[in-house]
């Protein structure tokens, strides 16, 4: 029985017939290479839709994030600078004032207390004029 190179099946390879070597050293069909390339490419556009707007609004709100920072500590500035003057001059009658007013305070203390008791003897009086 003679046999032929024709009859015989050629031995399958685990790599295509057009496998070339690339400069990484890894084997891989031109084919798969471009497969490869077109769903990298389609990635990439699919993160780009979502992280350029992503950074762009990043920047946009840090941005306004400084504004109201900067706008914030200027109107504190500001509004130090106003009290400090006005303040100290001020100072000694706020302080005389407070001690009138907590002597007054006191003086409306002692007449309620007054009050207290002579209600109490009023209703003391008057339970015994009725029973």
């Amino acid at each position: 029985m003679t046999t032929n190179s024709t009859d015989q099946p050629k031995p399958s390879s685990p790599f295509p017939q057009t496998v070339q070597m690339m400069e990484c050293g890894a084997a891989i069909s031109s084919g798969q290479m471009e497969q490869f390339v077109s769903n990298f490419q389609q990635s990439t556009r699919r993160w780009e839709i979502i992280v350029y707007p992503a950074m762009f609004a990043f920047v946009v709100l840090a941005g306004y994030g400084f504004f109201l920072i900067y706008s914030l500590t200027n109107d504190m500035s500001s509004m130090a600078r106003s009290m400090d003057s006005e303040m100290g001059e001020h100072m000694e009658t706020m302080a005389t004032s407070i001690v009138t007013l907590s002597e007054e305070i006191q003086t409306m203390s002692k007449q309620v207390k007054i009050m207290t008791r002579t209600i109490t003897d009023i209703s003391g009086k008057h339970e015994k004029i009725h029973f």
